[in-house]
C-alpha cells in the first residue's frame, strides 16, 4: 500500500510540475496583426480607410511578412525578420529596405511599431 502511494504522489508531482502554460504560449509577437492607426505625440489618427489594409504577420521561427493592400488595389509585400530584445521589446528588420523597427507590445495587447529617431509610431491589433 505504501509503494502505491509513493507511486501515485510520484504520478502527481510529474503531472502537476509538467504542465506549465508559459512554456507553451510562445511569443506575444507572434501571429497576425492589422495596422488600426497612427500615434504622432498624444494624438491618435485611426485608419478609417476601409480599402487601406496592413497586416503583419510574425511566424514562430522569427521570420515575417508584411502584406499591404492601398485603397487603388495595389499592394506591396514584404518580408522581415524579427528577434526579442530587452524588456520585453522585439526588433524588426525588413529585408528589402533593412528599414528597422522596435516593437513593443502594451499592457492592452496592442503592438507598437516605431522606427528609430521617429516620434511617431503605427498600432496593430491582433487578429
Amino acid at each position: 500500500m505504501k509503494n502505491l502511494l509513493k507511486l501515485l504522489t510520484l504520478f502527481l508531482a510529474l503531472t502537476l510540475t509538467s504542465c506549465n502554460k508559459d512554456d507553451d504560449a510562445g511569443s506575444p509577437v507572434a501571429g497576425k496583426w492589422k495596422y488600426t492607426g497612427l500615434y504622432n505625440g498624444n494624438t491618435f489618427y485611426p485608419n478609417e480607410e476601409d480599402c487601406y489594409s496592413d497586416i503583419l504577420t510574425f511566424n514562430e521561427d522569427l521570420t515575417g511578412n508584411e502584406n499591404i493592400v492601398y485603397c487603388d488595389d495595389t499592394s506591396e509585400n514584404s518580408s522581415f525578420t524579427w528577434a526579442t530584445s530587452q524588456n520585453d521589446t522585439f526588433s524588426i528588420v525588413f529585408a528589402l529596405s533593412e528599414t528597422r523597427g522596435i516593437i513593443k507590445i502594451t499592457e492592452d495587447g496592442k503592438l507598437k511599431l516605431r522606427s528609430p529617431g521617429v516620434g511617431a509610431y503605427a498600432l496593430y491589433e491582433k487578429q
